[in-house]
């Protein structure tokens, strides 16, 4: 077996893993094109694809209890409502708590999100900018 042969065994699936590990990681990069500015009063997105900024108002004594951003959503659970809101739609869409519901857990990944409450479980699409709630 030749030098050349010996190095192109070793170099090439090197070279190949490399490759697949940059392939592999671009693929799953989530770019955030949301910002999300929270304020006594106020809850602010700014949209990085539509370049502009989108405001609610809160009501009186409503509190925020957690906010999230990634990719093309942002989520915001308060003491009244959860709000959701697409780069997409540039819009933000509410949904009303029940008496005594509170938040489980929230997952932001990209286009979805999902709040989980002791009562219900929503999902939110970024293409859509709606909430569902699961049957």
């Amino acid at each position: 077996m030749t030098l050349v042969k010996i190095i192109a065994q070793i170099l090439v699936p090197i070279f190949l893993i490399i490759l697949v590990s940059t392939v592999s990681a671009s693929e799953n990069d989530t770019f955030t094109e949301v910002l999300l500015v929270i304020k006594n009063d106020e809850i602010i997105a700014f949209s990085a694809l539509k370049s502009n900024w989108v405001s609610i108002k809160l009501r009186q004594y409503e509190a925020v209890i957690s906010s999230q951003s990634k990719g093309n959503v942002a989520v915001v659970f308060t003491s009244d409502h959860i709000l959701g809101f697409s780069v997409f739609t540039n819009f933000w869409n509410t949904e009303s708590l029940r008496l005594k519901e509170k938040l489980v857990e929230i997952q932001v990944d990209g286009n979805v999100e999902t709040v989980v409450t002791n009562q219900r479980i929503f999902g939110f699409s970024a293409h859509s900018g709606r909430w569902i709630e699961a049957d």
